[in-house]
């Protein structure tokens, strides 16, 4: 149940049980969550819906919700891609790290999680599930997903940079239920 950092003090990668975790701190909290099981995960867990709930009430929103289905049918929308990017960026300019989720931390926010390192580091489709993979060897996104993410590469690559401030950096602080990983101190 815990979050895989990917690029520390950036972006991390868990199941809802990492959001969860997350959910639990108390504000203020540098540590928001971008749920790509979208509160259809409360359906089959209602038991995260007070907590979720509590992020996305906050002012302004510590939870952003996509709502994606881990199915071949399902079709990602690439505006959904871009906006969740524009959002994960502005929290990453605050100085928050966004821990990415789904149910179980595999393949929507692994798909998420590409698509982020192809628009912040321009990498391929293939480099970039390679880097996921680093810190979290269960990451998987669907093959539909691999599909529409190589389609999407020329629109991700567009996408404007992460600035951070590196006085503001928050890549020691510790975070409930993200692990520590053996790779957090590489830059790439």
């Amino acid at each position: 149940g815990k979050a895989s950092i990917i690029l520390p003090g950036e972006l991390a990668v868990g199941s809802y049980k990492a959001a969860l975790a997350v959910c639990k701190q108390s504000a203020p909290c540098n540590i928001c969550v971008l749920n790509c099981a979208g509160q259809a995960l409360h359906s089959f867990m209602p038991l995260t819906r007070k907590d979720f709930d509590r992020l996305r009430g906050e002012n302004p929103p510590r939870l952003r919700d996509l709502e994606w289905e881990d199915s071949e049918s399902f079709d990602i929308e690439l505006q959904d891609v871009i906006a969740a990017l524009a959002w994960m960026r502005s929290q990453v300019e605050s100085g928050r790290m966004v821990v990415v989720n789904c149910a179980q931390g595999k393949s929507r926010s692994g798909t998420m999680a590409v698509a982020y390192l192809m628009a912040k580091q321009k990498l391929s489709v293939v480099e970039a599930p390679a880097r996921v993979k680093a810190h979290r060897p269960l990451v998987e996104p669907n093959p539909a997903f691999v599909r529409q993410l190589t389609s999407f590469t020329k629109a991700l690559h567009e996408q404007p940079v992460v600035r951070r401030n590196r006085l503001d950096d928050h890549s020691s602080q510790s975070l409930p239920g993200v692990s520590e990983s053996r790779f957090q101190s590489l830059s790439f």
